[in-house]
């Protein structure tokens, strides 16, 4: 199925979801390791359930999405908030200036990407956030029972029964990107959902060095 497509008609079934119009675990987890206030950039931000708690907590937030859906349906929700939304695929460089956010958001988005895009793409957090600025993402497991059911590719990527390219990482795996570029504040498998019984996903919050 095309990308596009894809991503279209989930977002539509997650429309009907009582969740989707809350913040998810752990944005309330993260927002515990943010500055006070600042500029947020929120990547993938899906429907803006997470986007619309952090600007309700006094951030300034930048939503970013693939899907046009998504962002049609986001901006249903809670209309009057100051949330900028914009159309972008992770696949392509930020349209930001260097340094730009205090923080950089992301809720199981850069997880679709091979080695070399998912380098960029923490290149690019990096090149966004203030120096000393907090990225705070969670990302698919290989624990997840979804691996028992794909087909590898490489290390860490796989295809889907329905055709997804999906990387599922392991801690040790997420180090790697990270390296270099964040100090760790928090790096577990302890990160989990309202919409899946999976417990055992990856967190990290880290600070940019």
């Amino acid at each position: 199925m095309d990308n596009k497509l894809y991503w279209s008609e989930k977002h539509k079934k997650y429309s009907t979801q009582d969740w989707i119009t809350k913040p998810t675990i752990f944005a309330k987890f993260a927002i515990n390791y943010f500055q006070k206030e600042g500029n947020l950039l929120d990547l993938g931000a899906g429907q803006g359930q997470d986007s619309r708690f952090f600007t309700e907590k006094g951030y300034d937030v930048t939503a970013t999405e693939y899907s046009e859906t998504a962002i049609d349906l986001a901006k249903l929700i809670e209309p009057e908030l100051n949330i900028k939304y914009l159309v972008h695929d992770l696949n392509d460089k930020l349209h930001f200036d260097d340094e730009t956010f205090d923080i950089v958001y992301s809720h199981l988005s850069i997880q679709f990407f091979n080695n070399e895009t998912t380098e960029r793409i923490f290149n690019e957090i990096s090149r966004v956030l203030k120096n000393n600025g907090i990225i705070a993402i969670m990302v698919n497991s290989k624990t997840d029972p979804e691996v028992d059911l794909s087909k590898q590719i490489s290390e860490d990527l796989y295809e889907t029964p329905n055709g997804l390219i999906k990387r599922f990482y392991s801690e040790e795996s997420l180090s790697k990107f990270t390296s270099g570029k964040f100090e760790t504040i928090i790096l577990d498998s302890n990160g989990a959902t309202y919409k899946d019984e999976i417990k055992t996903l990856i967190r990290f919050i880290g600070r940019k060095l």
